[in-house]
């Protein structure tokens, strides 16, 4: 539970950035949460990414929201391409809150 906690409160403070998935709700006692479905992952990814211009912006963007990440504090454990998702989000005015 601590570590799902953890998840829920980097989601928080990465709330904007606009490489971040964003967390769409969790429950009070931290034992759940909700995130955009995702489109595919870079593995999934895996030919497009031979252009030299999508591989940089797929290098580029989770650089970008794993430095934020960084800045408070929080070490992503298992970065691979299975990991990093590819999601089109409509980011709501106000985040849900329990």
């Amino acid at each position: 539970m601590a570590r799902t906690r953890r998840k829920i409160e980097i989601g928080q403070l990465l709330n904007g950035h606009p490489h971040a998935v964003p967390i769409l709700d969790f429950g009070a006692d931290h034992t759940w949460f909700v995130m955009p479905w995702a489109d595919a992952t870079a593995a999934q990814r895996q030919e497009l990414l031979r252009e030299p211009v999508e591989l940089r912006a797929l290098v580029d963007a989770p650089a970008s929201v794993l430095a934020a990440a960084h800045e408070h504090g929080w070490l992503h454990r298992d970065i691979k391409p299975s990991n990093i998702l590819s999601v089109v989000v409509l980011r709501p005015s106000a985040h849900c809150s329990p």
